[in-house]
């Protein structure tokens, strides 16, 4: 199975390590740390610990090729790889376009593999499996989290464990559709899932405003509640196509690799609590 990354190159730039400077101190440095650098532009990634481990992307980009082979999903793949955060972080996605499942006629989910990694210490090495949902009409995506799986950072990835979990994650896909089938027959509260959205999605976290959570977010979780029951119903199908949305559409942020995953954590985090459950309509 060939897989083609040569969609972009500016991932695979070489990092050093130095001594960190001392500020005030000329020719001295500051023990016990020291400064990871992008060895192209001498851009300073991170300053980290004498014993932070750098793990190059390179060797993600390498052990995720050689697992995505190993696992033997399908030959039929698109592989891209892209840096986020001015090169700190790395983000690297697997799509299976004919690995599918059909959970309403004509509203078909791709497999997928991400992969994660960075210089800043921010995002140790992980690798994730989900379905991307395909809208035919207007050509955008929603993901839907299968299963995730957090390493600590390290110098070093076991291709073979990262291998399993793919293959153990594309067994977990292929049950999915029963699980979504139910969501679109599962009838919720709308007014309900107004007051989730902001006591479990967009809540401020402690923050001191008078709303304790954020107007503007809210808005657009209002706003695209209203689209997605427009098209499927008050149903809970609904409510996670609105959820998924709004955790994927960051384009208009800075860093919108990073937004979106703080977004899909807030997303997993309120979905597993028990304030999702009780939406139902019984």
């Amino acid at each position: 199975m060939a897989l083609d990354i040569s969609n972009s190159t500016s991932w695979d730039f070489p990092v050093r390590e130095m001594p960190l400077p001392h500020p005030t101190k000329q020719g001295q440095t500051i023990g016990g740390l020291k400064a990871i650098m992008n060895a192209d532009t001498d851009k300073v990634l991170h300053v980290a610990g004498s014993g932070y481990t750098v793990l190059h992307n390179s060797d993600v980009v390498d052990a995720l090729s050689a697992s995505i082979k190993s696992a033997n999903v399908s030959s039929d793949c698109e592989f891209s790889v892209k840096t986020a955060d001015g090169g700190k972080k790395l983000v690297c996605e697997v799509i299976y376009p004919d690995v599918t499942i059909e959970p309403k006629k004509g509203d078909f989910t791709q497999f997928r593999v991400r992969a994660y990694n960075s210089y800043d210490g921010k995002w140790p090495f992980s690798e994730e499996c989900d379905g991307l949902r395909c809208f035919c009409d207007n050509g955008m995506v929603s993901p839907m989290m299968v299963a995730a799986q957090r390493l600590r950072h390290t110098n070093s990835i076991n291709i073979e464990g990262v291998t399993n979990r793919i293959v153990q994650n594309f067994e977990l896909f292929q049950t999915q559709s029963d699980l979504w089938a139910g969501m679109m027959k599962t009838k919720v509260d709308k007014p309900a899932c107004l007051q989730f959205f902001k006591t479990r999605v967009v809540n401020n976290q402690g923050k001191a405003t008078k709303e304790n959570y954020s107007l503007k977010q809210f808005a657009r979780l209002s706003d695209q509640l209203d689209y997605e029951m427009g098209i499927h119903g008050p149903t809970q199908w609904a409510l996670y196509n609105c959820l998924t949305f709004w955790s994927t559409h960051t384009g208009e942020y800075a860093n919108p690799a990073v937004t979106t995953r703080v977004r899909e954590k807030q997303v997993r985090d309120a979905m597993k609590s028990k304030a999702w459950s009780q939406l139902e309509i019984a």
